[in-house]
């Protein structure tokens, strides 16, 4: 595999009540839901308020590029992709000079 996934259902929220942080080789994933509906009917107002935050923090392994991680929200699923940062690959070094005899 080249990247990590994360997959959180978070249904009710807007794009902008999402915060995404890489700090101290920690993704902290947080949000705050904020609803209100008020009505008025027959000389009565009602007033409805939703209110929560959610906040989790994930420990990233040391291979990750923190530099091209990724998010993408949509029909209250967030996607964060967590790219690899790519192997050094060994390769032969030619000792060049003049050969002993």
């Amino acid at each position: 595999d080249k990247m990590y996934s994360i997959s959180l259902d978070i249904p009710g929220l807007r794009q902008e009540d999402i915060d995404i942080e890489v700090k101290d080789n920690h993704l902290h994933i947080s949000g705050e839901r904020k609803y209100e509906k008020k009505t008025e009917k027959n000389n009565v107002l009602r007033s409805e308020k939703r209110y929560g935050k959610f906040s989790r923090v994930f420990s990233l392994p040391q291979n990750v590029n923190s530099d091209a991680i990724e998010a993408n929200f949509e029909n209250g699923v967030l996607e964060v992709t967590l790219p690899k940062e790519e192997k050094s690959q060994s390769k032969k070094i030619q000792i060049s000079g003049t050969p002993c005899t």
